[in-house]
């Protein structure tokens, strides 16, 4: 996995695009704290990945205990490319985590209806 590799490399990025978003990637972000710009794309063909649905991540991504919580110090830059409505998008469901970005200087998200 080459999420894993980068820890074991001890190799922590500030800055990461991705456009496959997967359990390796989650658990990479929970292992240390620094990122300053995130880009998510979320592909059609992302959100009904066989190995884990789009809404699935998403919930882990927002949850209590998310992954991008030990960022939120650092975080300036978050932007979610989603062309259509999902658990990706902002909404009363992720309010609680965006509040806690409290040095960001860009943001772009969907808003679910």
């Amino acid at each position: 996995d080459f999420w894993l590799a980068l820890h074991c490399a001890e190799i922590y990025l500030t800055e990461i695009i991705v456009d496959d978003i997967n359990t390796g990637f989650l658990d990479y972000l929970t292992r240390y704290s620094g990122l300053t710009k995130l880009k998510l794309a979320i592909s059609q063909s992302q959100f009904y990945s066989k190995s884990l649905p789009s809404d699935e991540l998403a919930t882990v991504f927002w949850g209590d205990a998310g992954p991008l919580w030990r960022h939120a110090e650092t975080l300036e830059e978050f932007i979610i490319d989603v062309a259509f409505e999902c658990l990706w998008c902002f909404g009363e469901h992720n309010m609680p985590a965006f509040s806690k970005y409290t040095h960001l200087k860009r943001l772009s998200v969907c808003v679910r209806r």
